[in-house]
């Protein structure tokens, strides 16, 4: 569902970008990574790696990246945890922020558990003393959630007890004969949910249709794509604008290494396109093992930006030509941005040919913008001796 995938998105960006400060913290990485079960942590754990043990207890919060994450011991502030399999057996006395390929709560949990995965599951002798938010494709709660529930799932299972409402969003539910549910159940499927005869709902029980999809007209989807059309153009013109005018120089230059060494532009383009995730993904699996996993999203938001100014170089690029085509080499490089935005665009509405075309001027502009930058930090070379 397109509400679970956009749920589980937020989640990953808050657990990755929750803010950690490097205060009065124990740092760990390793391939196994075990904090032993007589072992006290009298600060915040901050550890990454490919298996995570943690049988002790952490007098702090728990902030946890790994492939397999068990948690048996005992945590006296909040769990943060991302991972294939995160197990939480243990008591944490705060909150569980987490998500996984697999999800499992199997201890107590003093307040709330926000958490995604593909398999999400609250077990019998799982405790949540507060709220339960999870979005993920099943779903299963089993165990004793002191107040609310909010879930967004493909398939839900409820088999526990809940002391205040129920609200989903999901395909299919199911309520077990050992559901018990103190407030109201409120779900949006395309069908009935199945109740169990020893299920109990003390309050309303309200079954919300899915909102069915507006048809739209030929003329809407041409309406569409006509705004989706002029706001890349405005941003993208904007962006160029400020390329142009603050960095005039540069901008002149790149152009003259478009026209002097377009091969190796594109080459270089095409290696940084194809060459950067992949380092990125090599120093993020790096990074779990020694720390420093954050910089493989540092490397793929520069990307994302240099494609984007790449684009935008193409583009004045492109206006140039066309201009010395018709004779008005006199207008400069703010026409020729919009000249050459407005050109690449409209071939972009072309199926496939639009497509190469924005790969193509892409890897141009970036394989030049890095050639320019790199000349720029050589300095001038020095004439041979006579």
């Amino acid at each position: 569902m397109r509400a679970a995938r956009l749920l589980l998105i937020v989640i990953v960006l808050l657990l990755t970008l929750f803010p950690v400060p490097l205060e009065a913290a124990d740092l760990r990485s390793g391939a196994t990574v075990t904090v032993g079960p007589t072992e006290i942590v009298n600060d915040d754990l901050y550890v990454s790696g490919n298996e995570i043990n943690i049988q002790g207890t952490v007098n702090g919060d728990v902030v946890a990246f790994a492939g397999t994450i068990t948690i048996t011991g005992t945590v006296a502030g909040d769990v943060i945890a991302a991972g294939g399999n995160v197990d939480v057996g243990g008591t944490v006395r705060g909150s569980v922020r987490t998500a996984g390929g697999t999800v499992t709560i199997r201890g107590p949990v003093a307040k709330d558990v926000l958490a995604a995965g593909g398999t999400v599951a609250i077990t019998p002798a799982g405790s949540i003393g507060r709220d339960l938010l999870v979005g993920g494709n099943s779903v299963a709660v089993d165990g004793l959630v002191g107040r609310d529930v909010r879930v967004t799932a493909t398939d839900l299972t409820l088999g526990g007890r809940v002391g205040g409402n129920v609200e989903a969003s999901v395909q299919t539910l199911h309520l077990t004969d050992r559901a018990a549910i103190a407030g109201n159940l409120i779900y949006t499927s395309p069908g009935q949910a199945t109740i169990a005869p020893g299920a109990t709902v003390r309050g309303r029980i309200e079954r919300r249709a899915p909102p069915a999809p507006r048809p739209t007209s030929p003329i809407d989807q041409i309406g569409e794509i006509i705004l989706g059309w002029v706001r890349t153009l405005v941003g993208l013109f904007a962006l160029g604008l400020l390329l142009v005018l603050l960095f005039p120089r540069f901008t002149s230059r790149t152009l003259a290494t478009v026209r002097v060494s377009p091969w190796a532009s594109l080459g270089i383009g095409f290696a940084l396109l194809v060459g950067v995730p992949v380092l990125a993904l090599l120093v993020f699996l790096l990074g779990l093992l020694v720390g420093g996993w954050w910089l493989a999203l540092i490397l793929l938001a520069i990307e994302a930006i240099a494609l984007v100014v790449a684009y935008v170089v193409s583009s004045v690029f492109v206006g140039c030509w066309i201009l010395e085509r018709i004779g008005r080499t006199d207008r400069g490089l703010v026409v020729a941005l919009l000249t050459g935005l407005i050109t690449l665009l409209l071939l972009g509405l072309i199926p496939v040919v639009g497509a190469l075309v924005g790969l193509v001027a892409t890897v141009l502009g970036l394989g030049a913008l890095v050639l320019t930058a790199a000349q720029a930090h050589a300095g001038p070379v020095a004439p041979p001796a006579a």
